[in-house]
C-alpha cells in the first residue's frame, strides 16, 4: 500500500494559502466516527501518489507516526483548474463497505472505427462501486475490440463481475457505442447559361467587339465632317 507523509497544520482559512508557496497542499483528514484533523502534505509527493492511486485506491497517510488508511476523496483546484489548492482524505473503517467512483479504462481499438470509419462515443468516465476499502478495484477495463459493427454497444452489465465488489450504476447504461460519420454536403454554385457564355468569351472575341464598336463611332463622325465642309463651300 502506498504511503504519504503528512504534518499537522495550524494555518487555517485564508492563511492556508501561504502553504502552497511553501510547497505544501492544505488537507483535511476525516471519516465516519473519527475526529477531523487539519494536515498539510508535500505537493510533489502527493502528486506522485495521486497519479498512481487515483481516488479509488486505498493509501496510508502518516501523521505524527500514526498511520491511517484513507482514500483521496476530494480535490479542489484553482480557477484555472491547474494547481491543487486543497485535498480531502477520507479515513475508512477496513471492516465496513464504502461506496465510491471507480474510473473506467478503455483499451484496444474498435473494429467498427478502423474498418467502417465509425466514431467512438463514450458516456461515462467512472461507475459507482460498493466494496470493502481493501477490495476496491483501482479501475475497471473496457475492451473496445467487441465493437465490430455500428450497432454494437457496451453497457454497464458488460463490465467484469466480481464477488469482491458490487457495481451500483444502472446496468442498462451504455458506456461505449459507435456512430456513423456524417458526410458534409458541399453546395456548388449553379451558374446561369448567360454567365457561362460571358465567361467563355476569349480575349480575341472581346477585342474584336471593341474594335467594331470603335469603327461604328468613327463612321458616325465622318458624315458630320462632310456636312460641315459642304456648308463652307
Amino acid at each position: 500500500m502506498l504511503t504519504l507523509n503528512a504534518e499537522p497544520r495550524v494555518k487555517l482559512g485564508k492563511q492556508a494559502e501561504s502553504l502552497l508557496e511553501e510547497g505544501f497542499v492544505p488537507a483535511e483528514l476525516y471519516g465516519k466516527g473519527f475526529e477531523n484533523v487539519h494536515v498539510k502534505v508535500p505537493t510533489k509527493e502527493f502528486l506522485e501518489i495521486f497519479a498512481e492511486a487515483g481516488e479509488s485506491t486505498l493509501i496510508n497517510i502518516v501523521v505524527d507516526k500514526h498511520e491511517y488508511p484513507v482514500l483521496i476523496y476530494d480535490i479542489q483546484r484553482d480557477n484555472l483548474g491547474e494547481q491543487i489548492v486543497h485535498v480531502d482524505f477520507y479515513r475508512v473503517n477496513l471492516k465496513e463497505k464504502i461506496v465510491t467512483d471507480v474510473p473506467l479504462e478503455f483499451e484496444n481499438e474498435a473494429p467498427a472505427v478502423k474498418e467502417l470509419s465509425g466514431i467512438l462515443i463514450t458516456s461515462l468516465d467512472t461507475v459507482e462501486v460498493e466494496a470493502l476499502p481493501i477490495e476496491l478495484p483501482p479501475h475497471l477495463t473496457i475492451d473496445l475490440s467487441v465493437l465490430k459493427t455500428l450497432d454494437d454497444v457496451i453497457r454497464v452489465s458488460d463490465l467484469p463481475a466480481s464477488d469482491k465488489y458490487t457495481i451500483l450504476t444502472d446496468s442498462g447504461v451504455v458506456l461505449a457505442s459507435i456512430t456513423e460519420q456524417q458526410e458534409e454536403e458541399v453546395e456548388e454554385e449553379v451558374k446561369s447559361v448567360e454567365d457561362v457564355e460571358v465567361e467563355g468569351k476569349t480575349k480575341e472575341e472581346e477585342s474584336s467587339e471593341e474594335q467594331g464598336s470603335q469603327q461604328g463611332e468613327s463612321q458616325e463622325e465622318k458624315p458630320q465632317e462632310e456636312a460641315s465642309e459642304e456648308k463652307k463651300e
